[in-house]
């Protein structure tokens, strides 16, 4: 039988520790003078080294439990001297460096196929959280984003409902008239004429849109007065772009273009090409005034059931979007019930955010991109989870 070396016990003891992250090389030199300690003084009663060791280590704990206990004890001196704590947390990344080269270094297929997989599973979150972050971010920049809200139409015949996202001529107007809750009411609607250059005819996409544009959204004229830039009929405010496109240059207020080969503007703005992150997409902006002479019609009182206009308004502080819904819904049947009747409607208002027209909305967008919110919901706390 090969003779007990308390020495070499010791030592074996003591390799256990070393693979211990939370226990730093003076800590285990403290856990080893103990336990030499306490041996020591169990031989000096009479009992074998061997006897006295295995004593001594099983009223120390395994070194699950001393890795507690020292964990316990270091942490009340980390709190009292900062800098040690310091210390310990470094020295606790270090062994665990440590640790994961060796290992990895034991096992190098397996270590290769578990980083190339935490590698992938991190770049595919953070693509996930990227998308997701992209498509929340849409028309955030507007100054009054959270008072901005678009009016739409629902239709329904008794079984079916139709949701609209243009309005009957009138609606808007009288709103407005109505409307406590209004501070400013815009007209919009879609328009794509050929303009001319060196002989070729190129079609861009043109909102018409009356003079309160400015005052509801925060797309930046570059040149040109927001107030009076589409207030009077022909004028026309250029993108950046467009400005660039057709007279190589940005101060152009003041210049004519011709549209559709035979109808003269006079350019009274520039504005900053659309952000990204805009559900509006426009390459240039026709007053709304221009509409009213094409259709002098609309300036009347009729039209209830030509839904042709696309309206957003700014509402007062303090008044949110579904209080402004309930008092305006009725305004359709309150006005002209007799023009949906005859016809086998009934026609209420409906109102939705800004925040919400790109993800959320129900009524589509006209005026460009729509996302999808309840893929965007369910990707997110994917992204988180990975």
């Amino acid at each position: 039988m090969p003779r007990f070396d308390l020495d070499v016990a010791i030592a074996a003891w003591r390799r256990a520790y070393e693979y211990t992250p939370g226990i730093t090389a003076r800590g285990l030199d403290e856990l080893e003078w103990h336990l030499r300690d306490h041996t020591t003084h169990l031989i000096a009663e009479g009992h074998t080294p061997e006897h006295a060791f295995r004593l001594a280590t099983q009223e120390l704990g395994d070194y699950r439990t001393a890795d507690t206990e020292y964990r316990k004890v270091e942490h009340i001196r980390a709190r009292r001297h900062p800098i040690r704590h310091l210390l310990l947390r470094l020295s606790m990344l270090r062994h665990h460096f440590v640790l994961a080269v060796r290992t990895m270094r034991k096992n190098t297929l397996v270590a290769s196929i578990n980083i190339f997989g935490l590698a992938l599973g991190l770049a595919c979150a953070l693509l996930v959280l990227m998308y997701a972050q992209d498509e929340w971010a849409y028309d955030h920049f507007h100054t009054n984003g959270d008072r901005i809200v678009r009016i739409s139409t629902v239709l329904t015949d008794g079984v079916d409902e139709s949701e609209i996202a243009t309005n009957g001529w009138p609606l808007g107007r009288v709103i407005a008239e109505e409307s406590p809750d209004v501070a400013h009411m815009l007209y919009m609607r879609s328009w794509a004429p050929a303009i001319a250059l060196d002989g070729n005819r190129t079609y861009h996409t043109l909102r018409y849109a009356d003079a309160t544009f400015f005052d509801l959204f925060s797309f930046r004229l570059l040149d040109g007065d927001p107030a009076t830039a589409l207030a009077a009929p022909y004028s026309i405010v250029l993108t950046e772009d467009l400005a660039d496109r057709y007279f190589g240059r940005q101060d152009v207020v003041g210049e004519s273009i011709v549209l559709n080969d035979t109808l003269d503007f006079m350019v009274t703005g520039v504005v900053e090409n659309v952000p990204e992150h805009s559900h509006m997409r426009f390459e240039g902006l026709v007053s709304f005034e221009t509409q009213l002479r094409f259709n002098p019609a609309m300036s009347d009182r009729v039209g209830w059931f030509s839904l042709q206009m696309t309206n957003y308004a700014m509402l007062n502080p303090g008044v949110s979007p579904e209080a402004f819904e309930s008092r305006i819904a009725d305004t359709y049947m309150r006005h002209a019930a007799e023009n949906f009747t005859n016809l086998g409607y009934e026609a209420k208002v409906a109102v939705e955010p800004l925040s919400d027209l790109y993800l959320h909305s129900e009524f589509g967008n006209m005026f460009g991109p729509q996302g999808n919110g309840s893929t965007v919901l369910l990707m997110r706390p994917v992204g988180y989870l990975r």
